[in-house]
Formats: structure tokens, sequence, C-alpha cells
């Protein structure tokens, strides 16, 4: 209501417009927290605006869109055909999964004698982890679950445990010789979506997706 207010003060001319407008972005719970601020890096590079981010659920931040409060969304699934008129949904990224552990850990060729630390967040990511674990007859026994990616790290840097999550968010600690990655899931189903109105004021969103898009790719091609 508030924001409403100022945009019908700029229109009438009874406040001074800010100089840089701002480019307002919903994050979903999911997706804040499985990617890291590397992920948000290439939107920051938008010279004419400033940047508003906010956490929401997918549901909430997709109603928002609709109704002007935002320019993007960042959701962890695609909204359905049937709620798509008027919006544009593009797949930014699809997360490569890796399994880490602590460097120079004894590891069965089952698993068996590791005890498994779950991202409980995302039902798209388990999904994917508990197929490679089936598709490669791994055993390894269920320990905790837990929403705190911090957490997920810590864990695994200690002997006898493995935790699956995104490269990116393993990424400095497993350069940092705290995590070894003994197992690699490339191409996995989940995604994350940008959702952004359709039309001709379109072309901001546009360009952010792309940034995204482009920076995200060749973050993956670094991986091995």
């Amino acid at each position: 209501m508030f924001r409403a207010a100022e945009r019908i003060q700029q229109a009438l001319g009874t406040q001074p417009a800010p100089s840089r407008a701002s480019f307002r972005i919903g994050v979903s719970g999911v997706v804040g927290r499985t990617t890291n601020t590397e992920f948000f890096l290439p939107m920051f590079a938008l010279a004419d605006r400033v940047l508003s981010i906010r956490n929401g659920e997918a549901a909430d931040l997709l109603r928002d869109l609709r109704d002007d409060e935002l320019d993007l969304a960042i959701i962890e699934s695609a909204p359905p055909p049937a709620a798509r008129l008027g919006l544009e949904v593009v797949v930014v990224d699809r997360p490569v999964l890796v399994a880490v552990t602590a460097p120079h850990a004894s590891v069965a060729a089952d698993w068996t004698n590791l005890g498994i630390i779950l991202l409980r967040s995302s039902a798209e990511l388990r999904w994917d982890v508990q197929s490679y674990l089936d598709a490669q007859q791994l055993r390894p026994r269920i320990v905790a679950e837990t929403d705190d990616v911090v957490f997920l790290i810590e864990a695994a840097t200690r002997e006898g445990y493995v935790a699956f999550m995104p490269h990116s968010i393993a990424r400095h600690s497993i350069e940092a010789g705290r995590l070894a990655v003994i197992a690699t899931i490339h191409g996995a189903p989940a995604s994350v979506f940008a959702v952004y109105r359709d039309g001709p004021g379109a072309h901001s969103a546009e360009a952010v997706v792309q940034r995204l898009v482009d920076h995200l790719a060749a973050q993956e091609a670094t991986i091995p």
C-alpha cells in the first residue's frame, strides 16, 4: 500500500523521483537457502538500477509479481501452465549437486559406513539425491535433516558423514580443502526459475535474467 502511494506521489510530481529506480526481486526461501551471494552478483552490474531483494514463499512472490510489487521472481518450481498467462518463465540454473565429506575420509564402496545429512528445504533436491543413491546402490544411513546450509557444510567436514548440496554452496570449502567431493550429479531435474511479466516493460527483467543465465553457465563449465 505504501509503495503504491509513493508511486502515485511521484507520478503527480509531489515527490521528487529517485535518481536511480529500484529493481525489485523476490527470492523464494528454497532458492535463498540453496544459493549464495555470488548467484546475485551479475545483477549488481545494473548501473541504472538499485536492487531491492526480499525473500518469500513462491506463491506469494508470484502474486506480488502480478500485482506489480515485484519485477522478477526467482523460485524453485515453474508455475503450472494455467498460471503462466502474462508471465515469462525461464530456467536460469540446473544446480550441479555434489556429495562431500571430510578429506581423506574412509568411504566404503556402498557408503554404509557414512551417515548422510539431508537438505530438507527442497523436495526436488531430495528426490535427485535419493534417485542417485538408488541407481548407484549406495546405502548411507540418514542421521539428520536440516534447512541450515552452514550446518550442512560443517557436519560434512566431520569424518564419517556425507552431504549432498549444490556445488555453488560447497565450492569455497572444497577449494579450501575442508571438503572432498566423492560424487557429482550433473543435469539434475531440480531447477531454479526466473519469472517476470511479459509485455513492453519486460526488457529490464530480460536483461537481468540473461546475465544470470550466462554467469551460471560459465560457473558450471568450471565444475569437474
